[in-house]
């Protein structure tokens, strides 16, 4: 219940920030983020009315090579344990 709880004062304080917010937004599906990251990523870099310039775009896929072997993997496996 800590957890939900935490996850709906986030949710709120989020929705308040951006009612107030004059500036571009991107929404992250984490889904997509997951099954096809670079198309989420320009799906992004789209909505915020940005340039994903290749040096962005091959520091991303350098960051994601060290990620693939890195500890937060264990992330998921947790989350899953709450359901």
């Amino acid at each position: 219940s800590e957890w939900q709880r935490k996850l709906a004062l986030r949710q709120r304080r989020i929705d308040a920030a951006l009612e107030v917010f004059q500036g571009p937004v991107a929404r992250v599906d984490f889904a997509r983020l997951d099954a096809d990251w670079h198309g989420e990523i320009r799906h992004i870099y789209h909505a915020l009315g940005l340039e994903l310039s290749a040096s962005a775009l091959s520091a991303m896929e350098r960051e994601m090579g060290r990620a693939a072997n890195g500890t937060h993997h264990t992330h998921r496996a947790q989350i899953a344990e709450f359901s």
